[in-house]
């Protein structure tokens, strides 16, 4: 079949995110790469007692291992507008989505207003989380939207308009994804592409099942290409961002490397469901290069989905190895690995980790070896072009790009295939002369602890690795949110950016500027003519002062003064708190502590948002804490019952903040503090009835304010019907 010339475009990887186990992001995952890392180990008792599924005489084969990320339950809800209520119940890997998804949009250098044209592709198999709440309805909600969220939501979260979808092929989910993204960009559905792959171990209903039908290990240690059956589960998630080569040219992004082809095809019904077919595995591999026009000869790695299950593993390398075979390959020539070695089956996150992996083997010259193979297989085929890297090894030059084949079978016959090549960039000497040799760096947070985190990150990076100043500067002004907690200063060089980042974290401020907007702060926008004007007269202090005071300064329009381009560099570090299941107990309301309206309408919303009225600030926009029309509907209601009012949904539901609800209140409604103060403790010490179980009433009471917003039902009616069901 012959490819139209836009199913030839290239796609090149410009930003990537991940969080494994003991691995917080990309560069901690290459390095348990690099360092031969063997990251399983027992299961968690935090996750679940194996002792408690299996008798004595089963444990012994019951797999008690697999690798696991640390800390699912630390979250930070409202740095993507979403309220602690919803977060609880949100499953943990939609929440390391997001995380993850930040991450990536930080290292490619941009914001998420800049990236509105993107499309969000997951891969994902099971959503596990619902299966540990204790209450049915809790268990229900979590289940009903728990898939389809982890693309949508994301594209809700970070308002991006391209396609949205999760894939679920079994462990070729997340390249999967990759393909379907790149057909996406290639017919111009989207400019950008999140595509990620997000796996967690909740319940130990998948360790019990794949023990029964004899797949799964019981060993601390995950081993493909060996004679044993070595096959463990384990998680992971991650994002990388995909462009179109010529786009992220076009935009001097910061590239990781490229993509020339994909092909994905299923392998049929020829074999037993779940077993490879060499005869049609075969003939995918062959449309796969086919496809991106370059021999065999040229590739040097292959990255396989080899898994630990011995007669699977052989089939997929013999397969492959006959390909090369066929094209004249010399014997030995192409090294052969697994991440799956260093992770176990990461299944709907192996794809990511899969091209992660090859990616950064191009970046720094090396093959590096899958670990744990105390024995290769008898039956895989020691003398033909196909070798298992068993030790590292330079990747040497020649007269190709690096490239490698990424291959894996899901568990259901859907085969994916990549052909992932090394970047090159064109060495182009710069004759343009910027008009300033003094840089503006931005950094902010949306808190001082998170800002000091961020800070000291970025500082351990950079001096580690030489970086052109003005590319810093670049990056930070261009390529990252401006929070509330903001920190700016001027440097020329790296070392005197170093210098600078040391000396706020030391408290010597006397040549940084820093300060906190806020909530009400006007949104103020510095011209272009008045910024040139400054950077003329040599003020570029004033640059700085102005953004910390929350002036918005269109810093690409200066790229003719300070110049940069995007680079990879860290970004937010944030707080987190704990969020799971019934993890946070009910506020009350406590009379003799309220000492305003305020304070009152807060506590209010702080029940439905369950937040803590300390962490609302009054100025602060309601949606910013995760407020949604059905919250705001209960909000009325309640106040309509505790005030004996009559609030028309429509008068209210624009007011952004407390202080806007409580000027409304008292202007319109003539309510004051002293109305608070005269209500009786028995109707506002809860503001939600016991008798009923919480998680039922707010079902109810959703299905309800959706037929009121629907104008199916009046508010008055939902206040009579609430009286009947739960008074």
């Amino acid at each position: 079949m012959k490819n139209n010339k836009r199913n030839e475009e290239l796609c090149a990887v410009i930003g990537i995110g991940m969080q494994f186990p003991y691995a917080k992001n990309k560069e901690e995952f290459w390095e348990n790469i690099k360092t031969r890392k063997n990251c399983i180990e027992a299961i968690p008792k935090d996750r679940w007692d194996y002792r408690d599924y299996v008798s004595n005489v089963e444990a012994a084969d019951y797999s008690q291992y697999g690798s696991f990320i640390k800390e699912l339950n630390m979250f930070n809800p409202l740095l993507f507008n979403v309220s602690p209520r919803d977060a609880e119940l949100m499953d943990p890997q939609l929440r390391k989505l997001m995380e993850v998804t930040l991450s990536a949009i930080d290292d490619a250098g941009y914001t998420k207003e800049k990236m509105n044209d993107t499309g969000v592709f997951i891969g994902n198999i099971h959503c596990e989380y619902s299966k540990i709440a204790s209450d049915p309805m809790t268990a229900g909600i979590i289940a009903m939207t728990a898939q389809y969220d982890l693309a949508n939501k994301l594209s809700n979260v970070f308002d991006f308009v391209g396609p949205s979808l999760v894939v679920n092929t079994a462990c070729s989910s997340s390249l999967t994804a990759i393909h379907a993204a790149m057909s996406s960009l290639r017919n111009d559905e989207c400019r950008y592409a999140v595509v990620g792959g997000a796996n967690l171990q909740l319940s130990p209903e998948r360790f019990i099942g794949l023990k029964e039908v004899g797949i799964i290990g019981n060993q601390e240690y995950s081993a493909p290409f060996g004679e044993e059956n070595g096959f463990v589960l384990g998680e992971g998630i991650g994002v990388i961002i995909l462009k179109k080569l010529t786009d992220a040219q076009n935009d001097h992004d910061n590239i990781y490397g490229v993509i020339r082809s994909s092909v994905c095809r299923h392998m049929g019904g020829k074999e037993a469901f779940g077993d490879i077919d060499e005869r049609v595995l075969k003939s995918i591999t062959k449309e796969t290069f086919s496809r991106s026009g370059i021999s065999p000869k040229s590739i040097q790695l292959i990255e396989t989905g080899a898994n630990g299950v011995s007669a699977l593993d052989v089939a997929e390398f013999n397969c492959l190895n006959e390909v090369f075979t066929e094209a004249k390959v010399p014997t030995g020539s192409v090294a052969v690995s697994s991440v799956k070695s260093n992770y176990g089956n990461i299944e709907a996150a192996s794809g990511i980790a899969q091209v992660v992996k090859v990616l950064m083997q191009m970046k720094e010259h090396v093959f590096v070896p899958s670990i744990n193979i105390k024995n290769i297989a008898p039956d895989i085929e020691r003398n033909g072009p196909l070798s298992v890297q068993t030790e590292k090894k330079e990747w040497s030059k020649s007269s190709t790009p690096r490239r490698a084949l990424i291959s894996t079978v899901g568990a259901g016959g859907n085969v994916v295939q990549l052909i992932c090549e090394e970047y090159i960039q064109e060495q182009v000497e710069e004759s343009f002369v910027y008009k300033s040799d003094r840089f503006v760096y931005l950094i902010s947070a949306p808190e001082k602890t998170s800002l000091n985190k961020t800070v000291e990150c970025m500082l351990e990076y950079i001096s580690d690795i030489p970086l052109d100043a003005k590319d810093i500067a670049y990056t930070l002004q261009n390529g990252r949110e401006s929070y509330r907690c903001r920190l700016a200063f001027i440097a020329s060089t790296q070392d005197e950016i170093i210098k600078k980042l040391q000396a706020y974290l030391d408290k010597d401020e006397t040549s940084i500027y820093s300060g906190t907007l806020k909530a009400s702060a006007k949104k103020n926008v510095l011209g272009t003519q008045e910024v040139v004007s400054l950077i003329e007269q040599g003020k570029v202090e004033e640059l700085a002062k102005k953004w910390i005071e929350g002036f918005f300064i269109d810093w690409e329009e200066l790229h003719s003064y300070f110049g940069g381009k995007r680079i990879h560099i860290p970004g937010l570090i944030t707080k987190k708190k704990k969020y799971w299941i019934e993890s946070n107990e009910k506020e009350l309301f406590e009379l003799s502590k309220v000492q305003s309206l305020e304070e009152f309408i807060a506590q209010i919303f702080g029940e439905l948002l369950k937040m803590n009225v300390k962490e609302m600030e009054f100025d602060e926009n309601l949606q910013r804490y995760g407020l949604d029309s059905l919250l705001s509907m209960r909000a009325i209601n309640k106040m309509n019952e505790l005030f004996n009012i009559e609030i028309q949904p429509s008068r209210i539901m624009n007011l952004g903040t407390i202080n806007d609800i409580v000027f409304f209140l008292k202007s319109e409604c003539n309510i004051t503090f002293q109305d608070i103060q005269k209500l009786s403790e028995d109707k506002t010490s809860e503001v939600e009835n016991d008798d009923v179980p919480l998680d039922i009433r707010d079902a109810i009471t959703d299905i309800l304010l959706k037929k009121v917003i629907n104008g199916d039902i009046s508010v008055e009616k939902v206040s009579e019907i609430d009286e009947l069901l739960f008074s």
